[in-house]
């Protein structure tokens, strides 16, 4: 056992990206059938699984969002992790290959937690976290900080919520650092993974959740600043 666990999370935007794939279809896979997979390959690591979906899913680039609270990042780099070998193909799926990359697109990260603010730890609490606002700060931001940078993220991007219409307060917010991007899976019978297009992943996240959405539907509006309402909650968050 770990005597020093690094928190983290599993970062996972994703869009349809084949009209043969249904939205309808697209959920009864996620929620039936690939988190139960997930859940039931990487426990006690990975216990639960948090899915959401943008206000405006027209008008975000990948407008779905599940976060999975990781016990420890460490895990992800032994050679007992099997978040990897969780299978992508499946029966519902409309392609030949039944493979999921083939009519979805994904953009996957894992963060370590740096800091929190607020009650409890970060998505624990199953039922409460109806809305999150995604803040992210991108390496340009970081690359030049001073000394003292990562403590003052959370203060200034917690304070920012308070700005402009539907303005309100989280009831928690958790920073979190980049720790490394995976590469694309590669699909049976690929010698090489077919490489998505995807923007370059934010250095810095901060997560602010909400107990209920604003009365304008809309928290913040900024380029940095992605907003996603709660879908379901999946597996045990007590375990985080």
């Amino acid at each position: 056992m770990n005597l020093n666990p690094r928190p983290g999370l599993a970062y996972v935007q994703s869009r349809i990206t084949s009209p043969a794939l249904t939205p309808e279809t697209y959920r009864k896979w996620y929620e039936e059938v690939h988190i139960p997979d997930v859940l039931r390959a990487c426990a006690p690591h990975i216990t639960s699984a948090h899915r959401f979906l943008s206000p405006s899913p027209e008008k975000t680039t990948y407008p779905y969002l599940t976060l999975y609270p990781i016990r420890d990042t460490a895990w992800l780099r032994t050679a007992d992790c099997s978040l990897f070998r969780v299978p992508l193909h499946h029966d519902l799926l409309p392609s030949a290959d039944r493979f999921i990359f083939d009519v979805a697109a994904f953009d996957f990260r894992f963060y370590e937690r740096i800091a929190g603010v607020g009650g409890g730890s970060n998505l624990k609490n199953k039922g409460v976290t109806r809305f999150v606002v995604v803040a992210q700060l991108d390496d340009m931001n970081a690359a030049g900080a001073e000394d003292g940078f990562e403590g003052r993220i959370l203060e200034q991007s917690r304070a920012s919520m308070l700005e402009g219409p539907g303005a309100a307060t989280p009831f928690r917010s958790t920073l979190y650092k980049l720790d490394f991007v995976p590469p694309r899976p590669v699909k049976e019978g690929e010698e090489e993974a077919v490489v998505d297009t995807v923007p370059a992943p934010a250095r810095y996240l901060v997560i602010h959740e909400f107990e209920e959405v604003s009365k304008e539907g809309v928290v913040r509006e900024d380029a940095l600043a992605l907003e996603f309402s709660l879908l379901g909650v999946f597996g045990d968050p007590s375990g985080e």
